[in-house]
């Protein structure tokens, strides 16, 4: 009976280390989250994955990723700002623990995004967007279509 006591108190212990020294770190500017799902229109399609780049090459034919990353304000989204081409796609995905939307009056708005949940939005004029979620106000982003 000693002996069970023993092994479980060491099996709960090497548990607790393992999960306590799990981090979710950034490397070369990746983030190493994979999203379940994309929500484009809030229609579920394709895995995809989030980084916080954007495509840079002048075509404005990229796709440009923004984490969804907590309630905190200006710094709910990264990166924010975020400066596109006329014709990229925005793809936010949601890398926190709880539900979001990235909604704006300037004529997009995701619905809900469950955490793992990504939406994409293609912008087709320049401008400045502002955006922001629904749920949770305070969270505040903006794209910069140049």
């Amino acid at each position: 009976m000693a002996v069970a006591a023993v092994s479980t108190i060491l099996l709960t212990t090497t548990l607790i280390f393992m999960i306590s020294n799990i981090a979710i770190t950034p490397a070369t500017n990746q983030y190493q989250a994979f999203a379940k799902s994309s929500q484009s229109d809030k229609n579920t399609s394709a895995e995809t994955v989030a980084k916080p780049t954007t495509d840079n090459d002048g075509t404005g034919t990229g796709t440009d990723h923004v984490a969804i990353v907590g309630v905190k304000h200006a710094r709910s989204f990264s990166p924010n700002p975020i400066d596109v081409k006329v014709g990229d796609t925005v793809t936010w995905t949601n890398d926190h623990r709880e539900s979001h939307t990235v909604t704006s009056s300037s004529g997009f708005d995701s619905g809900i995004i469950e955490p793992g949940q990504s939406f994409s939005h293609t912008f087709e004029k320049t401008g400045t967007f502002q955006y922001y979620c629904e749920l949770h106000p305070s969270m505040e982003g903006k794209v910069n279509v140049g």
